[in-house]
This record gives structure tokens, sequence and C-alpha cells, in this order.
């Protein structure tokens, strides 16, 4: 399996890179940790609070270097796959496997895993962030057991916002893209990335979405 992030690929996409490195990097800290989880709780855990127990075989694709799997009330194994992950071991084991005993398996890429071996895939915060969101579903679909389910979660721009960090992907697209790959909408909603207790929700506009094969 290749760990390579030489500079083979496209600029952009090595800046997006980094620039997503910079950011974990100003939130992976005893200070920022427990609001960096508990944003992954108030986004994720309202609209799949009953897929979220129990999840069984997980991969996170895109994952950066700590699963929102571990919101979750249980699972047996999780596999972390994300392009940046040579960069990102350093930080979920240094210091995350150090303060929460964290127990995953961080990958370059998905080559090498085994066809409908998932219970879940997670694609979280990721869709928007890649190039090619079609290639991302397929490996996706490729990965999930037959009764398995997909997680998705993306912010939703109808325009490029030029930040380094996010590409324009709306709701239509998003539908589109899935059932192109043989993905099956079993129910979405739109709202907002963060919610804030007894107060209104905040952020951007934001997709959640269970699929299965």
């Amino acid at each position: 399996m290749s760990d390579s992030t030489d500079d083979a690929r496209p600029r952009a996409m090595v800046d997006r890179l980094q620039a997503e490195l910079d950011w974990w990097r100003g939130w992976l800290s005893p200070a920022t940790l427990p609001r960096l989880l508990g944003v992954y709780g108030m986004r994720y855990l309202p609209f799949w609070f009953m897929d979220f127990q129990g999840l069984g075989r997980v991969c996170d694709i895109g994952s950066g270097p700590i699963s929102a799997a571990w919101v979750a009330v249980a699972f047996d194994e999780l596999i972390c796959v994300d392009p940046n992950a040579k960069a990102y071991r350093p930080l979920a084991g240094n210091l995350l496997g150090k303060r929460l005993a964290l127990d995953q398996t961080l990958l370059f890429d998905a080559a090498d895993l085994e066809p409908a071996s998932f219970d879940y895939v997670l694609c979280l915060n990721t869709l928007d962030h890649v190039e090619d969101p079609l290639a991302v579903l397929k490996e996706c679909r490729r990965l999930l057991h037959p009764s398995g389910k997909l997680l998705l979660w993306t912010h939703l721009r109808d325009e490029d916002p030029g930040d380094g960090l996010h590409v324009a992907l709306n709701a239509a697209q998003v539908h589109k893209l899935a059932a192109a790959v043989g993905l099956v909408h079993r129910r979405s909603q739109i709202g907002y990335c963060e919610t804030q207790f007894g107060g209104d929700p905040v952020g951007d506009s934001a997709f959640w979405g269970t699929f299965t094969p």
C-alpha cells in the first residue's frame, strides 16, 4: 500500500492538505479538544442517534486524525482512511493516543480493504473537501456490506468559497452523485453545521444523509 504524499499531486491538492493539517493542529490540544468532540456530537448525533449505537465494523473515509465514530456508543473495529494519513499519525498517536487511549487504524487509502466488509461507512465533513467526490462515494459503496449504511455529512455551497479548504457542492449534486454509484437514499435533512444550546442554529448550511447499497 502506498503511503506517499509526494509532489506528483496537483499543487492545489497539496495546498489543501496542508491547510487541513494546519486546521487540525490548531484543534488537537488539551484546551480545544473537548470542544471539537462536542461539535462532533452536536453535528452528527441529533440526526443519527439510533445509527450511532453499536456501529459494528466501521470505515471512516476522510477521518482526519480522529474519527467522529468516537462519539458513538460502541463499535467493533474502526478503520480510518485519509490522504493526509502520514502527517496525521503523529497527531493521533502522540496526543490523542496518550490522552484518550484511542484505538484506530489510520491508512493513506482504502485500496487494500476488502469490498463489502464494513457495516458502516462514514463520510463526514469530507465530500466537499476533495477533487473527485464521485470517486469517494464509489469507494464508500465498494466497502459497504449489502446490509450496511453510509452516513454522509457535508457542507453545502453553490459557489466555491475560495478558502482552500472547501469546494462548491449542493444537495441536488449529493443525491445525483450517490445515485450514480448505486447508493440508495434513505433519509436526509438540511440544517446547520453546529447547534448551540439555548439559541438559534449557527454555521454554514449542511447536508445529513443515510444511504444504503
